[in-house]
Protein backbone atom coordinates (compact mmCIF):
# COMPACT_ATOMS: atom_id res chain seq x y z
CA UNK A 1 0.00 0.00 0.00
CA UNK A 2 0.35 3.58 -0.13
CA UNK A 3 1.81 4.03 3.42
CA UNK A 4 3.78 0.68 3.88
CA UNK A 5 5.38 -0.37 0.37
CA UNK A 6 7.47 -3.03 1.80
CA UNK A 7 4.13 -5.11 3.14
CA UNK A 8 2.73 -7.49 0.64
CA UNK A 9 -1.01 -7.25 1.29
CA UNK A 10 -3.85 -9.79 0.58
CA UNK A 11 -7.20 -8.59 0.28
CA UNK A 12 -8.87 -12.11 0.84
CA UNK A 13 -12.64 -11.51 0.15
CA UNK A 14 -15.07 -12.58 -2.19
CA UNK A 15 -16.87 -15.60 -3.05
CA UNK A 16 -16.33 -19.29 -2.02
CA UNK A 17 -14.37 -20.41 -5.21
CA UNK A 18 -12.03 -17.11 -4.90
CA UNK A 19 -11.16 -17.27 -1.39
CA UNK A 20 -10.28 -21.06 -2.38
CA UNK A 21 -8.02 -19.78 -4.75
CA UNK A 22 -6.69 -16.66 -2.94
CA UNK A 23 -5.64 -19.15 0.21
CA UNK A 24 -3.83 -22.12 -1.88
CA UNK A 25 -2.15 -19.81 -4.28
CA UNK A 26 -1.46 -16.97 -1.99
CA UNK A 27 -1.65 -17.74 1.47
CA UNK A 28 0.01 -21.22 1.21
CA UNK A 29 3.18 -19.18 -0.57
CA UNK A 30 3.63 -16.94 2.45
CA UNK A 31 4.31 -14.17 0.28
CA UNK A 32 1.96 -11.82 2.20
CA UNK A 33 2.84 -9.84 5.62
CA UNK A 34 -0.76 -8.43 5.98
CA UNK A 35 -4.54 -9.79 5.22
CA UNK A 36 -7.06 -7.59 4.76
CA UNK A 37 -10.66 -9.28 5.32
CA UNK A 38 -13.71 -9.14 6.72
CA UNK A 39 -15.43 -10.33 10.13
CA UNK A 40 -17.45 -13.07 8.26
CA UNK A 41 -14.31 -14.50 6.17
CA UNK A 42 -12.26 -14.48 9.28
CA UNK A 43 -14.62 -16.90 10.76
CA UNK A 44 -14.96 -19.06 7.11
CA UNK A 45 -11.41 -18.93 6.39
CA UNK A 46 -10.33 -20.13 10.19
CA UNK A 47 -8.84 -22.96 9.34
CA UNK A 48 -6.32 -21.39 6.80
CA UNK A 49 -5.85 -18.45 8.67
CA UNK A 50 -4.09 -19.86 11.95
CA UNK A 51 -1.68 -21.73 9.70
CA UNK A 52 0.61 -18.84 10.18
CA UNK A 53 2.40 -15.90 11.68
CA UNK A 54 1.25 -12.69 10.46
CA UNK A 55 2.43 -9.17 11.12
CA UNK A 56 -0.83 -7.23 10.84
CA UNK A 57 -4.31 -8.42 10.81
CA UNK A 58 -6.88 -5.92 9.93
CA UNK A 59 -10.54 -6.34 10.17
CA UNK A 60 -12.93 -3.91 9.48
CA UNK A 61 -16.12 -3.15 11.20
CA UNK A 62 -14.64 -3.58 14.79
CA UNK A 63 -17.96 -3.10 16.44
CA UNK A 64 -19.29 -5.69 15.96
CA UNK A 65 -16.84 -8.12 18.05
CA UNK A 66 -17.54 -5.93 21.40
CA UNK A 67 -18.71 -9.29 22.66
CA UNK A 68 -15.47 -10.96 23.83
CA UNK A 69 -17.27 -14.58 23.80
CA UNK A 70 -18.49 -13.83 20.69
CA UNK A 71 -17.26 -16.02 17.53
CA UNK A 72 -15.42 -13.11 15.89
CA UNK A 73 -13.50 -11.96 19.47
CA UNK A 74 -12.40 -15.32 20.02
CA UNK A 75 -10.94 -16.64 16.69
CA UNK A 76 -9.44 -13.34 15.69
CA UNK A 77 -7.54 -14.00 19.65
CA UNK A 78 -6.67 -17.40 17.92
CA UNK A 79 -4.87 -16.20 15.49
CA UNK A 80 -0.73 -15.39 15.51
CA UNK A 81 0.34 -11.66 14.19
CA UNK A 82 2.47 -9.23 15.65
CA UNK A 83 0.07 -6.46 15.11
CA UNK A 84 -3.80 -6.21 14.92
CA UNK A 85 -5.99 -3.58 13.49
CA UNK A 86 -9.51 -3.40 14.22
CA UNK A 87 -11.50 -0.66 12.36
CA UNK A 88 -14.90 1.04 12.75
CA UNK A 89 -16.92 3.84 12.02
CA UNK A 90 -19.48 3.67 15.18
CA UNK A 91 -18.36 4.75 18.47
CA UNK A 92 -18.32 3.17 21.84
CA UNK A 93 -22.20 2.50 22.48
CA UNK A 94 -21.96 1.22 26.26
CA UNK A 95 -18.54 0.90 27.90
CA UNK A 96 -14.88 0.99 27.85
CA UNK A 97 -15.19 -2.54 28.21
CA UNK A 98 -16.32 -3.11 24.32
CA UNK A 99 -12.70 -1.98 23.74
CA UNK A 100 -11.56 -5.15 25.32
CA UNK A 101 -13.08 -7.51 22.87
Amino acid sequence: GRWCPDFNVLRLQGPKEERSRMVSEGLMSGAYDVILTTFEVVILEKAALRKFSWCYIIVDEAHRIKNQKSALATELRRLESAHRLLVTGTPLQNNLHELWA
